[in-house]
């Protein structure tokens, strides 16, 4: 029996990724949808074996519950708590969540360090639109450094950054990593770091809740590539006003508050974009690919 494969929208998992897919024995269904309802994903759903999140729906409760001979759910990327909320439920039905782990990490990592540049040398200012005719800015140079979250894409952050001559790199994660870091505590790498790097999942839950970030060193930036739920914006708001910390984020605002403020104090993004370079989506699509070729005989 053909086993049916569904995948949303078209952006990633490109015409050779599909031909492989049915090389493999995999009767192939596009639901070319962005940004697929809940009805559609209901009906899409239907007897297929395994499906690939292209689009940035959002797998429901009525999702999983239409969800007759779903065996695998392959997310395009990295962090799926975002587009999976009935997560437990999927699991609890014996659904296995799955992903395309590193596959985007350099073009994460070249974005955060990116933003840090930016924000740093004051592009912004400086440049054509900026108000800044000559600028004496900070810089990564003689920065220590602090990474929260050494996988995949704290890694490369850390291997990019290491040209640039800071002072000192440190790291903070639950468990050792062997990276050429130092391993310190929140609170120890929040209060002594110039740049902090947050490279951490959405079930990492509120890392920076209100204590943390009062121990933020004055003067510091924070360049996140992590999702909104790691933060408390409303006590990082009123230090963002006052001009005591600095913030990149690859997330859109969370308010008008914040784009109210100065671009040297805040800068974001219109919509997620760190993970978005040709060479990473041809990466995450040709992962995805191999994951979903290797369960066929598995399920």
């Amino acid at each position: 029996m053909t086993k049916k494969l569904l995948i949303t929208d078209s952006f990633f998992v490109f015409d050779d990724n599909v031909k492989a897919l049915e090389a493999a024995g995999y009767e192939v269904i596009r639901l070319d949808e962005p940004k697929a309802t809940e009805q559609q994903m209901v009906e899409a759903i239907k007897g297929t074996s395994v499906y690939i999140i292209g689009g940035v729906e959002q797998v429901t409760a009525a999702v999983i519950a239409a969800a007759d001979e779903l065996k695998a759910i392959i997310f395009s990327g990295v962090d799926y708590s975002n587009f999976i909320p009935a997560e437990q439920a999927a699991l609890s039905k014996g659904i296995k969540l799955l992903n395309a782990p590193g596959a985007n990490a350099i073009a994460v990592a070249e974005f955060a360090v990116g933003m840090a540049i930016s924000m740093q040398r004051r592009f912004q200012d400086i440049g054509r639109y900026g108000d800044k005719q000559f600028l004496t800015t900070l810089s990564i140079q003689g920065s220590k450094i602090g990474i929260v979250g050494a996988g995949d894409i704290g890694s490369k952050i850390l291997e990019a950054v290491s040209v640039f001559g800071p002072s000192e790199i440190v790291y903070y994660n639950r468990s050792v990593k062997d990276i050429p870091a130092r391993k310190v505590e929140l609170d120890e790498l929040v209060s002594e770091s110039d740049i902090i790097f947050v490279s951490l999942p959405k079930h990492a839950g509120t890392i920076f809740d209100t204590e943390v970030i009062t121990k933020i060193k004055k003067g510091s930036l924070i360049v996140s590539v992590s999702p909104e739920n790691l933060f408390d914006m409303d006590a990082l708001l009123p230090r963002l006003q006052v001009g005591e910390v600095r913030f990149g984020f690859d997330h859109p605002s969370p308010s008008p508050e914040f784009d109210a403020l100065s671009s040297e104090a805040w800068f974001s993004v219109k919509s997620h974009s760190g993970y978005n370079t040709a060479p990473a989506i041809k990466a995450v699509s040709d992962k995805v690919t191999d994951v979903a070729v290797q369960l066929y005989g598995q399920i």
